[in-house]
Parts: structure tokens; C-alpha cells; sequence
């Protein structure tokens, strides 16, 4: 068996293919044209791109400014993967990277005019069952979260996107981690590390690691995803429980500081996070209650129920993205198959759009410019 996937992969590495998409579960283991982008007007098209699991293809689509609506671009979904979980993009939108938990982590360019996807630039393995991904704001670094045994492995991304491994690698993350993010000021990385809490470290010149230490959330809760809002001043973590931990970062070292009147309360099993680009608003997937808890983010960090919130999603919502513009979220269901899209209104209200079928088992979602 382990000689015929070797073949399959050399075949599929050797003839290229399109792929891509952004957050996963370890429960999943056994997250055409322009349209309105702004055709002659100067603004370049924009994308999301969705892993589907169970079907092993990328689905592609273009993103209306004006509407948030998606349309599916010629040719998509995108076949040549095995088992795709979980993708990132660079900054640019210019680079896809997406997790596949049979061949690695593949780095895909992006085709700006089309959103086709080009030849892969790389495809390294990264530790047994990674299924998380993040890429470091100034590009040159990527950093993918391995389940079995629970490890962080580094790369450093160079043209095209094509990966070279960093010394010093793989890191321990814990014995479950579920997720890892760099904050926008890519000077720390956080591992949510499940019931051994929210791991801080630093990120060196090189792209190496220095942990900070492990931080523990709120009574009973577990560490299930963590985001960062804009401004790297708070952190968001969802503890699988009750709700959301928010904690203030330290500038020095990035350590996290529980924030007053923690946790606050979401919906059933919260499992993902996502602030918008404005970093006005926090959202947050309950993957028991079938919905998307909205806040606001207040100038302490506290957070502020949105009116009208939780907002109904499909059946077991599993990621979620906000549109660079800051007008629109995306969430994928598992159980479904579909993608909810919705307006983020003022104060943080959803305003649900419509809902598009995709693949089998929609695992993750990135939009990007």
C-alpha cells in the first residue's frame, strides 16, 4: 500500500496540477471569469479557494467586491490532491500553500487574472498528520502544525512560493494542538495546544522559535484556536467550552494576559475563530450550536455581544474567513458541504447572503485580494 501512494504522488508531482484553502479539525482525519471583481477598473480580481477533503479537490472562486457573492472559476474544482485539509496564502495573494495530509504541504502559484493555480513551486512532508498552516506577514516565513506527534516545522518561502525546510525543526506543540497563528506584526506565534493551554512564542530573525511559555485559559476550558486582531495588542482564544478567553499580548515578549470578565460567552463547542481585517470584530464558530457568535471588540479588549448574535450557519461549521475588504464572512459546513456567506454589517451584525454546495467535506476557506 505504502508503495502504491508513493507512485501516485511521483505521478501527480511530475505531471503538475491546480490546487488550494485554511483551517482544519483532527476529527476529520478518520476545515470563470472576473464576475464583478472590478473588470476594467483597475482593481485587481479577488479569490477564495476551499479545501475539500473527502472529495481530494480545491474548489476556486472569484469574489463580486460589491456583493461578496462567489462564483466559481472556470475549470474548478482543482483535482491532483489526495487528502487536501487546510491552506494559507501569502500576503499578496500570490502563492497558495495547502496542507495535504498524504503528500505534505504544496506551495501553489496564483494566476492573478484568473485565480487558476499554477504548477506547484514545492512539495515537502511536514511530520505525520499536520493540518494547520500559517504564513508569516512579511512572506518569508511558513509554519505548519503536524498532529502525530504534536510538532510545529518551518519553512522559509522563497520565489514562487517554493519552500526550503529552516534548522532547528520541528518544535514541540503540545500532545493535541489544534491550530497556530502569527500576529500581524509577525514578531510571535501562538500554538492553541487543546487542554495544555496556548503556547506563545517568539519568532527569531531567522524564522526560528523561542518559546515563551504555555498559557493556561479559563476554569475547564481547552485551547481550540487563536487568532490575533490587527494591532497585536489582543489575543482571542476559543476554549471549546463556554466560550472565548481574551487576553492583552506583551509587546516584549509576546506573552498573554487574561483580559477581565473572561470567558466570554459564545455558543455550544466554539471551534473557530476570525477577526476582520478592520479589527473591529470578532467571529466565532460553534460547532455544536450549528452558528457564528459576533462581537465587538472593545478599546480594553473585552469583547461585546453584536446585536442579533449568534447568526444561524449550516450543519457543523468548521472555518471561517473574512474578506480583506471587511465586508463579508465566509463559512464552510462539513456535514453540508456547503459555504454560508454573509454581509458584516455595522457593530458587527451578519446579514446572511446565500449558500453555495461544494464538495464533499469543506474543511477550510482563504479570501484573499
Amino acid at each position: 500500500m505504502r508503495t502504491r501512494w508513493l507512485v501516485l504522488v511521483i505521478a501527480l508531482l511530475l505531471t503538475g496540477f491546480t490546487a488550494c484553502g485554511f483551517f482544519v479539525d483532527e476529527d476529520d482525519n478518520g476545515d470563470n471569469g472576473n464576475g464583478g471583481n472590478g473588470g476594467g477598473t483597475g482593481i485587481p480580481p479577488r479569490f477564495a479557494y476551499v479545501t475539500n477533503l473527502d472529495s481530494s479537490v480545491l474548489s476556486g472562486f472569484t469574489v463580486d467586491a460589491s456583493s461578496g457573492a462567489l462564483t466559481e472559476i472556470g475549470g474548478s474544482p482543482f483535482t491532483g490532491l489526495l487528502q487536501p485539509i487546510a491552506v494559507a496564502s501569502d500576503s499578496g495573494g500570490n502563492v497558495l500553500f495547502v496542507i495535504d495530509q498524504l503528500m505534505g504541504v504544496i506551495s501553489l502559484p496564483i494566476d492573478r487574472s484568473t485565480g487558476l493555480l499554477q504548477t506547484a513551486s514545492s512539495t515537502l512532508t511536514a511530520g505525520a498528520e499536520p493540518i494547520a498552516l500559517t504564513v508569516a506577514p512579511s512572506n518569508n516565513f511558513l509554519y505548519v502544525l503536524s498532529l502525530n506527534p504534536g510538532t510545529i516545522h518551518g519553512f522559509r518561502i522563497g520565489t514562487s512560493g517554493a519552500l526550503t525546510r529552516l534548522s532547528g525543526f520541528p518544535i514541540a506543540a503540545g500532545s493535541n494542538p489544534q491550530s497556530l497563528t502569527v500576529d500581524p506584526g509577525g514578531r510571535f506565534l501562538y500554538v492553541a495546544s487543546d487542554t495544555a493551554g496556548t503556547w506563545v512564542f517568539t519568532i527569531n530573525t531567522n524564522g526560528g522559535l523561542t518559546k515563551v511559555r504555555e498559557v493556561p485559559g479559563s476554569t475547564g476550558a481547552v485551547s481550540r484556536d487563536v487568532v490575533v486582531e490587527k494591532n497585536s495588542r489582543f489575543a482571542y482564544v476559543a476554549n471549546g467550552v463556554s466560550g472565548v478567553d481574551a487576553y492583552s499580548i506583551n509587546s516584549s515578549n509576546g506573552d498573554l494576559n487574561m483580559i477581565a470578565n473572561s470567558p466570554f460567552q459564545a455558543g455550544t463547542t466554539p471551534r473557530r475563530l476570525a477577526v476582520d481585517p478592520t479589527g473591529r470584530f470578532l467571529f466565532v464558530l460553534n460547532q455544536g450550536s450549528d452558528n457564528v457568535s459576533a462581537f465587538q471588540i472593545n478599546a480594553d479588549g473585552s469583547l461585546t455581544a453584536s446585536t442579533g448574535s449568534p447568526f444561524a450557519a449550516g450543519n457543523d461549521p468548521r472555518a471561517v474567513s473574512a474578506d480583506p475588504s471587511g465586508n463579508f464572512l465566509y463559512v464552510t459546513n462539513l456535514t453540508d458541504s456547503t459555504i454560508t456567506s454573509y454581509r458584516i454589517g455595522s457593530g458587527g451584525v451578519l446579514t446572511r447572503l446565500n449558500t453555495l454546495p461544494t464538495p464533499a467535506r469543506p474543511t477550510s476557506i482563504v479570501t484573499m485580494r
